[in-house]
């Protein structure tokens, strides 16, 4: 199971699209300890979340620390901005095997859009360079939203320019997705599918896809409530971290179970089922009704088509 931890609500910057509510709220160290004497023997992995966690820098090292005097092993995750991530911060991150999550959104211009200003980009991507150049695993997160997708290509450029090796697409399911935005991403993505053969990185959700399709297997589905456990700053419970702190989903008795009540019985004799996590709750839950498209639909899609172009395409290639 993997254990996220809200350390924090508060951020040192204001995304636009960030679904977190800004407070002064942190999470106790009692109330982790509480969380992992009762899950330790089922947890394999910890994540730092936030909120930007590195500003609660303290209570990552408290809580690694009682880990090692109590023989927890676990593996960490820091979601971070990569504001703090420097100088000391950096060493206890590399020296502890974290692997890094980085939020960012592609080239400048599209952060500048929607995360930072120019002179807080250049510090957050040296801070970047500097962890990969040290050894550090680094994941960027890279949210894809309609007012910066006309970059998509280019960010995607910028980041293996900067040798980036991993992405995570992050789609702002909660804004507003029109029939010609879906068209444009379509058509960035297809320029990004020629950089992908060229280039010896991953981009997910294409990569499931890719091996989903090349092992002939179906994709991995939502198992909403049964692998993960997230930890708001009050110690309370639940089952997915775009659900935390919406009462209807907290967990207040261990042995509590939720079901999954995504309706796919549209998508029974659609071509793309196998290959399609399309009863994802989360997505399900952040969809904005005032969008023209059912943007979880279209994306799996472009993504699951892309996958097959991608293969198509590696094998000509030789």
């Amino acid at each position: 199971m993997a254990l996220v931890l809200f350390l924090t609500n508060k951020c040192n910057l204001n995304c636009k699209y960030c679904f977190v509510k800004k407070n002064n709220e942190v999470l106790s160290l009692d109330n982790y300890i509480k969380t992992i004497n009762i899950y330790k023997n089922v947890t394999g992995n910890e994540t730092f979340f936030g909120g930007e966690p590195l500003l609660c820098f303290d209570l990552i090292k408290d809580i690694v620390k009682y880990n090692k005097d109590n023989n927890i092993n676990v593996d960490y995750n820091l979601n971070t901005n990569a504001l703090l991530l420097e100088n000391d911060i950096l060493n206890y991150c590399l020296d502890n095997n974290f692997l890094l999550n980085v939020s960012l959104d592609g080239n400048k211009e599209s952060n500048i859009l929607n995360r930072c200003n120019e002179k807080e980009f250049n510090r957050i991507l040296n801070n970047i360079k500097n962890a990969i150049n040290r050894g550090g695993k680094v994941v960027v997160n890279y949210v894809i939203t309609p007012n910066n997708i006309n970059m998509y290509y280019e960010g995607i450029k910028f980041l293996i320019d900067n040798n980036i090796k991993e992405i995570c697409l992050m789609i702002d399911y909660e804004n507003i997705w029109t029939k010609e935005s879906i068209k444009l991403f379509k058509e960035q993505n297809n320029k990004v599918i020629d950089l992908l053969v060229d280039n010896n990185i991953k981009i997910y959700p294409l990569e499931s896809k890719i091996k989903s399709i090349v092992n002939k297997q179906e994709v991995k589905k939502c198992n909403f409530g049964k692998e993960n456990l997230i930890v708001n700053t009050k110690g309370e419970y639940y089952p997915c971290m775009n659900f935390a702190n919406n009462k209807k989903f907290i967990i207040d008795d261990i042995n509590k179970e939720f079901e999954n009540t995504v309706d796919v019985s549209k998508c029974i004799n659609c071509n793309y089922l196998k290959y399609c996590s399309n009863n994802c709750m989360c997505k399900s839950y952040k969809q904005n009704p005032k969008s023209e498209v059912d943007a979880n639909c279209e994306f799996e899609k472009i993504f699951i088509r892309s996958a097959t172009d991608y293969i198509i395409k590696k094998i000509d290639k030789g």
